[in-house]
């Protein structure tokens, strides 16, 4: 497939899937934010929550809990969210 074959694909899908666009523009966003598609899922996630397990959040997100800590880690550490440890369960 050409440049201009792969243009009219894309051309004719957002005009099909007007919604297509907006999540387009949005991954474009991610990007510019540094952000990937699950960090921005824990995010959303997170938002809503006023404490949340990471066993928790993990089972939200249908992935590892060690998978969720891979995630949570650096949006902690670039100050996104806040993260506590909690003293009775530190493994």
């Amino acid at each position: 497939m050409n440049d201009a074959q792969k243009l009219q694909v894309t051309s004719s899908i957002m005009k099909l899937f007007p919604n297509y666009n907006q999540h387009f523009n949005l991954l474009l966003s991610l990007n510019e934010m540094d952000l990937t598609k699950t960090q921005f899922k824990a995010l959303l996630i997170t938002a809503n929550e006023h404490t949340l397990s990471m066993s928790k959040l993990a089972d939200r997100m249908c992935i590892s809990r060690e998978q969720s800590t891979r995630v949570i880690n650096p949006l902690a550490d670039r100050g996104l969210i806040h993260r506590e440890i909690h003293p009775g369960n530190r493994r």
